[in-house]
């Protein structure tokens, strides 16, 4: 970029970061010669770890390319510059629906829109067999007049590549995965379906119905559900579309789907207000979120009403630092259950008001939001527990802010906090793992980093911090096998070892 003019490849001028990761940067830009604002999302590979990652970002270009429909964020342009990858998307103003469903309520027939839409745009991926592989609120994006695209196609597949890349790796979001997807199996369009009925759930019972207190417990809900636990909920809460929630989350007696164009049809045939639903099931919509989801509103009315708000979503992939903490069903008991020391939450505080639009001088404000249930520490200081989100003044600097919860990476960055500035930070635990599968013929003792890990075969996918680790597999008729593997985030590294072939 020409520090002079501030244009990127010749023809795009920057007006704003909007996101950046270890691997990819997201511009809003002028396309200079067609003289409209874009969004422009970039990678460089020049220092690119993985190669996989230049592979999706072309993958993703390439699919959306074939992809034309109002539900879906459409791509305009895709090519490369010196070192760098890029693609120029449609400007959308818009907010992902984590965000939606969290700061506004939305009222019954809103909801029910947003998921006709989002069925639209799934359907239409599935009728040029893309799978999307990745169907998660922050992948779905929503304007102020309620229309909705899909985005975010860096981890979806076609047809052709589902059976050279199933039995590979398992990338996607573990909260938001099919069964089939942890499993490691060949993907169709009816993962989507499962995710889009984790999605549904959310949207109208206020919550994921899959979320444990860490990613075995995810995982072990998805791959058996506690359907007599979800299915009142659903009926009270979602009444005008429990049955299609069911179906798409595959519950007993009942049947999935075909396909998104067999929902989308029917949404078609109705319209979003002739959708079946009952007074009763509208006021508890309204009151969904109870006291704590009040207490999170206030939160983030605080962060939006103050002047000078930066942003950074972590959702994405980031520099950050993981290590990994120790679960016990002690710790995980006190996590739940233990309130915040008192004056270590701001939200709770009545300081709030009387700073909170004029802050001292020297001092910004952090707003930090995790889930699950996470402590918090600045600069090696705690700042208590926070059950959902929290916003602490701190000195107009740099900081390193750490945030533990047990059985979940530790998750480290520097932040730097401008004079009354807001610094928005938000952390899903649950999507800093990765996870590796052992196999070894005929069988053999797993180390990982000089830890046991158990007798092969290990299929199940067993969650670890990103890193690279040193593995040795041990039999006592073979040689040592020994080697090194990378574990990537969100994706599942697989491992077959035949120790017959290490015979001298």
């Amino acid at each position: 970029m020409s520090r002079k003019t501030g244009i990127l490849f010749d023809k795009f001028e920057i007006l704003e970061c909007l996101k950046k990761d270890s691997v990819t940067t997201v511009f809003v830009a002028n396309h200079v010669f067609l003289a409209k604002k874009i969004l422009l999302k970039t990678l460089n590979k020049i220092n690119l770890q993985d190669p996989v990652w230049l592979e999706r970002f072309k993958r993703e270009a390439k699919i959306l390319a074939r992809l034309d429909h109002p539900n879906v964020i459409r791509v305009l342009d895709f090519g490369s510059y010196r070192d760098d990858f890029y693609i120029s998307f449609e400007f959308f103003e818009s907010r992902n629906l984590r965000d939606v469903l969290k700061q506004e309520r939305l009222t019954l027939n809103e909801k029910l829109n947003l998921f006709r839409q989002l069925t639209e745009g799934l359907a239409a991926a599935h009728r040029l067999g893309i799978v999307h592989r990745d169907i998660k609120p922050e992948n779905i994006l929503v304007n102020a007049a309620r229309q909705l695209k899909i985005a975010d196609f860096g981890l979806a597949i076609s047809t052709e590549e589902n059976l050279l890349t199933a039995k590979s790796s398992v990338v996607g979001t573990p909260a938001y995965m099919s069964p089939e997807q942890i499993r490691g199996e060949r993907l169709t369009p009816g993962s989507d379906l499962f995710s889009l009925g984790i999605v549904a759930f959310e949207m109208f019972c206020g919550y994921n119905p899959f979320l444990g207190t860490d990613i075995n417990a995810t995982i072990n809900k998805i791959l058996d559900p506690e359907q007599d636990e979800l299915g009142p909920v659903i009926e009270r809460d979602a009444s005008g579309l429990a049955d299609v929630i069911k179906a798409l989350l595959r519950f007993r007696d009942t049947t999935l789907p075909a396909s998104a164009d067999e929902l989308s049809e029917e949404g078609g045939k109705t319209g979003a207000a002739a959708w079946p639903a009952t007074e009763g099931a509208r006021r508890k919509l309204l009151y969904i979120s109870g006291a704590a989801a009040a207490v999170l509103l206030i939160a983030v009315f605080l962060f939006f009403h103050t002047p000078g708000n930066g942003s950074e979503n972590l959702s994405g992939e980031d520099t950050a630092i993981y290590r990994m903490m120790p679960a016990s069903p002690d710790t995980i008991s006190r996590q739940i259950s233990t309130p915040p020391e008192p004056g270590k939450n701001p939200i709770l505080s009545s300081r709030i008001s009387a700073t909170r639009s004029i802050p001292a001088a020297g001092t910004g404000f952090l707003y930090a939001r995790t889930e699950p249930a996470a402590e918090i520490s600045v600069d090696g200081q705690s700042r208590g527990l926070v059950s959902r989100a929290a916003i602490f003044d701190l000195p107009v600097g740099q900081h390193l802010l750490s945030i533990r919860s047990a059985g979940f990476p530790e998750y480290e960055k520097l932040v730097r906090i401008g004079p009354g500035d807001t610094l928005r930070i938000e952390v899903r635990l649950d999507t800093l793992f990765g996870f590796y599968t052992c196999e070894a013929y005929p069988w053999g003792t797993v180390y990982l980093a000089g830890r046991y890990q158990g007798d092969t075969p290990i299929l199940k996918p067993v969650q670890s911090p990103p890193g690279r680790y040193a593995i040795v597999v041990e039999n006592p008729e073979f040689p040592l096998y020994h080697d090194s593997i990378t574990i990537s985030r969100n994706e599942t590294t697989r491992v077959r070892i035949n120790l017959e072939n290490m015979k001298p």
